[in-house]
């Protein structure tokens, strides 16, 4: 017997090692055999996931804006135009005050979109219509974000204007923002009161609009002038120059700014100043009397 434990124990070995199936010698001394060949058995090699091809796969693009997805059921939006800088302009919402109001405010601001360069102003109605063609209402969206780009998106625009007037203890109040349709994402806010009066009301309406659709070109002039030559001009803490300046500060970005001038012997003069949008402000410093 001992012979044939031994014999027995060679053939298993040599079965094993010569890749025998595991299903030939079912168990030797307890052991599997299976178990014995899964040890030799060479690893499986891993093999990489493959790259999408689809053109509109973005999941592997590094810093691709997220799209705003339409809801289910709803038809792709449609392409954009390449021309111009649409600006869907959505239906007004007024908070005690006169449709009239509204609709004076809604043509103000198409022909403030239609007047600055490259963008063109879709109307309210137009906006309305696009998106009823799929079932969808421009004065549901209840100042949503996503909501409001999707409105703006559904009418062919890049951009969606959202605003509100409201008349609060006799004052109209107007706030607007416009948003990618794109993106979903807030490019611009304003808000402030404006006059009743219809000239000054639309001097200020016409501020906010370039404040809002352009603005790298809301932007106002500085004349300063100083009793002393030599003295050091600074504005927001960089150096202008030294006086007497030749000309006036240009291209600065209209609201508050804080002036400096500095000379050594005299105190320094530190002050607030308002830059004008499209105006020229003249600020007188007199050093003399600082010493």
């Amino acid at each position: 017997m001992p012979n044939l434990h031994f014999l027995l124990g060679i053939l298993v070995t040599v079965w094993v090692t010569s890749g025998a199936s595991a299903s030939r010698v079912p168990h030797v001394s307890g052991v599997w055999v299976a178990e014995a060949k899964a040890r030799t058995k060479p690893p499986t090699k891993k093999t990489k996931p493959k790259k999408s091809t689809d053109k509109n796969d973005t999941a592997e693009v590094a810093d691709a804006p997220a799209p705003v997805a339409a809801p289910t059921g709803l038809p792709p939006p449609p392409d954009l135009p390449t021309k111009y800088k649409g600006v869907a302009i959505l239906p007004i919402q007024g908070q005690d005050v006169q449709p009239a109001q509204v609709r004076h405010f809604e043509q103000t601001m198409m022909n403030e979109v239609d007047e600055t360069p490259g963008l063109r102003a879709i109307s309210p109605q137009d906006v309305q219509n696009d998106v009823g063609n799929v079932n969808l209402d421009a004065r549901s969206c209840q100042s949503q974000l996503a909501c409001v780009a999707r409105m703006g998106r559904y009418a062919r625009a890049h951009l969606a204007l959202d605003a509100k007037l409201a008349s609060l203890g006799g004052t109209l109040s107007v706030s607007m923002r416009l948003v990618d349709t794109q993106t979903g994402l807030e490019v611009g806010r304003v808000a402030d009161p404006v006059s009743e009066d219809a000239k000054e009301q639309a001097q200020e309406l016409h501020r906010m609009a370039v404040q809002l659709l352009a603005p790298e070109t809301y932007v106002g002039q500085l004349t300063i002038k100083v009793s002393i030559e030599g003295a050091d001009v600074f504005l927001d803490d960089k150096q202008m120059g030294v006086t007497p300046l030749k000309a006036p500060l240009a291209d600065l970005r209209a609201g508050p700014h804080i002036l400096r001038v500095s000379k050594p012997g005299f105190a320094d003069v530190n002050q607030f100043v308002d830059v004008v949008f499209r105006r020229n402000v003249t600020v007188n410093i007199d050093l003399a009397n600082t010493t």
